[in-house]
């Protein structure tokens, strides 16, 4: 068996996260099996999806519910890519934050259109 997890793809995965993972989140394969066709084997944020339909989507959970490593069912959320799954962790979920994030780049693409309108000209 590969070690890292991150090579495992399809059924495998899912074998692998029934051994390792699913425990810790109050999953079994039945219920990923039907999250993930739920989701449509997507990314439940951004939509986007991989050919190995579930080697990059990761159980979120709430954090501020349980510990890091586990979720119970109330906490659990969706499954999500490694970007996604990240940038959420990264901001601890922190919803001015991400939202300050969101008025950055906005703001910065606005200075960026603005830029380019004088430019022209």
């Amino acid at each position: 068996m590969i070690k890292s997890n991150k090579r495992l793809i399809g059924e495998e995965r899912i074998k692998y996260l029934n051994k390792e993972k699913f425990k810790y989140h109050y999953l079994n394969e039945n219920t990923f099996r039907g999250i993930i066709e739920k989701q449509n084997y997507v990314c439940a944020i951004c939509g986007k999806t991989n050919k190995h339909f579930n080697k990059d989507l990761y159980i979120d959970h709430d954090h501020s519910c349980c510990p890091k490593n586990k979720s119970c069912e109330k906490c659990f959320r969706a499954l999500l890519c490694t970007k996604c799954n990240s940038a959420l962790g990264l901001a601890n979920d922190d919803v001015k934050l991400l939202q300050k994030m969101i008025d950055y780049i906005n703001y910065h693409k606005e200075r960026f259109i603005s830029h380019n309108k004088n430019n022209a000209q």
